[in-house]
């Protein structure tokens, strides 16, 4: 049974556009600079709110080179944290202002399974999840389940712990869709 690629304007459709309301016949833009195109986006969309949630994120990444790699974690989740909220703001969602998960420790060892995290209703996270069509309702979850569905650091988990936990990422080469000849099953 073979397939061929589905394609639009005679070109093959792949995974490389935004997720949530992609436009197919939008015109990609290479940029050496993701931060100053983003910044220049959002200054020609007078989004003066959001730019500023923007700066913040790009001082927060830029501050992270040039700490040690054992702090630099907390500078990048505030790089994250802020990029976020310029979302949320240019997209017109609401959101409050706090981070919208915490942490406690579990009785017993210390161990990551013991570390639970939970995604509250309200906050920057809930109002993410929202945006995404992703319930966030106060599920629980331990930093050991968390950072094992985590792609870009999954395999240094199942190097770390290798009992138990198969690989649940395997790597894909040109990605795109297709359908099967014959029918109209992709």
């Amino acid at each position: 049974m073979g397939f061929k690629p589905i394609k639009h304007n005679s070109k093959s459709i792949r995974l490389q556009k935004a997720i949530v309301s992609p436009d197919f016949n939008d015109k990609t833009v290479l940029v050496r600079n993701h931060w100053d195109y983003v910044e220049m986006w959002l200054q020609k969309e007078k989004q003066t709110e959001a730019l500023k949630y923007w700066k913040q994120a790009e001082n927060f990444y830029h501050a992270s080179l040039t700490i040690p790699d054992t702090a630099s974690p907390l500078t990048i989740y505030y790089a994250f944290l802020n990029a976020t909220k310029a979302l949320l703001t240019v997209k017109g969602k609401t959101f409050a202002e706090m981070h919208g998960a915490t942490g406690k420790i579990q009785s017993g060892d210390t161990n990551l399974k013991n570390e639970l995290i939970t995604f509250h209703r309200n906050g920057i996270l809930a109002s993410l999840c929202s945006y995404f069509g992703e319930l966030c309702n106060g599920e629980q979850y331990s930093l050991k389940n968390l950072l094992y569905n985590l792609p870009f650091i999954h395999r240094s988990f199942n190097l770390t712990f290798q009992s138990g936990y198969p690989e649940i990422f395997i790597p894909i080469v040109n990605p795109h869709f297709v359908i099967k000849d014959g029918s109209k099953q992709s």
